[in-house]
């Protein structure tokens, strides 16, 4: 009997605009054997899911330019194939 594949590391983008906060999520996060990536606006998150869809965003609801919310919205959207452009 073959030994089962080695699991995928799950991928988790951590958008805030509070680096100190940001880099604790990353640094503790990363400690677990996820994959993290930490973004510090909405653009940089918009930037790693087209290049990676990630398994989880935990997106800072308060960000300064373009609230997190929207942003939100706009992964979803991007996700569920309802945009092509967000």
């Amino acid at each position: 009997m073959s030994a089962p594949a080695p699991a995928l590391p799950r991928t988790i983008v951590v958008v805030e605009d509070e680096v100190t906060q940001r880099d604790m999520l990353v640094h503790y996060l990363s400690r677990h054997e996820f994959r993290v990536n930490g973004a510090e606006d909405g653009a940089t998150l918009r930037r790693l899911v087209d290049r990676d869809l990630p398994s989880l965003v935990m997106l800072d609801i308060g960000l300064q330019a373009k609230t997190g919310s929207r942003w939100c919205a706009g992964c979803v959207s991007a996700v569920a194939g309802l945009a092509s452009s967000w």
